[in-house]
């Protein structure tokens, strides 16, 4: 069901030639076009997408060269309802519950400050209580984030996130796929350009480690060698990490939060920046839910 409820605010016009030939692709697909030499992950992108009729009329409006007219935060709320939370709710799950948590952040260093969390050692921790303040607009750009950041999970088949074991190497590629696969869809909606680079990147705290030689690991470097967006990244790592290792997946059981804290602050492959922001969970829990096993058990 669509909400009566969306804004009003995309007035811009854009030429839909102008646009990647990839989100192109996916528009087209929506609309049931079928281009030859579309990528099958875009194509499935495209199918998942299709169980919204309001979500495939923006597709229209696109390949129109027409504004959206609702903002982008709005229709992408409505591909989460429609089509994520259809095709798979433990993501659906995984991202409110980080969503819950980053507001949760919010608040308390709205009330106690950067000072919360501690200096490890770590250049990144020195700069949170010398230099570092989140805006306004920050903060919504990673409320953003937590919210949207594995829409596009619905690439990939349900059979390859219910793999009932580890992910080898091969299939840790092919799951990094579904990050990268947001600069296609964010481009479509026209969603801001930081919150796609947070998605874009969420799955890698060191962008050039891991990946394959990627244009679109190009397009959002640059903000990466901005030392906010790399602790707002960090967060946004942090928090995936964690709601994963304090959740069921089909390959595990949950652990308790100071088991997954513990994980999180000794995991060298997160970042210097994870491993200092991973205390904050500590204090978020204390605050808020001294009694409970498990911070993001919230539905």
């Amino acid at each position: 069901m669509v909400s009566e409820n969306y804004r009003l605010g995309d007035h811009v016009e854009r030429e839909f030639a102008f646009l990647e030939a990839e989100t192109q692709q996916l528009a087209l697909a929506m609309l049931g076009q079928k281009i030859y030499g579309t990528d099958e992950r875009i194509l499935r992108l495209a199918k998942n997408l299709q169980q919204s009729d309001f979500v495939v009329q923006a597709a229209e409006r696109v390949e129109r060269c027409d504004p959206l007219v609702i903002r982008w935060d709005d229709w992408l709320e409505l591909v989460v309802q429609e089509c994520l939370l259809p095709f798979d709710e433990v993501t659906y799950w995984h991202s409110i519950r980080m969503n819950k948590v980053i507001v949760w952040i919010r608040q308390l260093v709205n009330k106690y400050g950067l000072g919360i969390i501690p200096d490890l050692g770590f250049v990144e921790s020195r700069y949170f209580s010398e230099t570092f303040q989140l805006t306004e607009k920050d903060w919504q750009h990673l409320e953003w984030a937590t919210k949207f950041h594995d829409i596009c999970k619905m690439c990939l088949d349900q059979t390859f996130w219910n793999y009932p074991g580890r992910y080898n190497r091969q299939q840790r590629s092919q799951l990094e796929i579904h990050a990268r696969m947001f600069y296609y869809l964010g481009e479509l909606f026209h969603v801001d350009s930081e919150v796609i680079a947070l998605a874009v990147l969420h799955h890698k705290p060191f962008p050039r480690t891991g990946y394959p030689a990627d244009s679109l690991i190009d397009c959002v470097m640059h903000y990466y060698t901005n030392p906010k967006f790399r602790i707002k990244l960090g967060m946004l790592i942090l928090l995936d990490r964690y709601e994963a290792w304090t959740s069921d997946r089909s390959f595990k059981k949950d652990v308790s939060d100071p088991t997954a804290i513990s994980k999180v602050s000794k995991d060298q492959s997160a970042g210097n920046i994870v491993q200092s922001l991973s205390s904050v969970l500590d204090r978020v829990k204390e605050e808020f839910f001294p009694g409970d096993s498990v911070l993001c058990a919230v539905n």
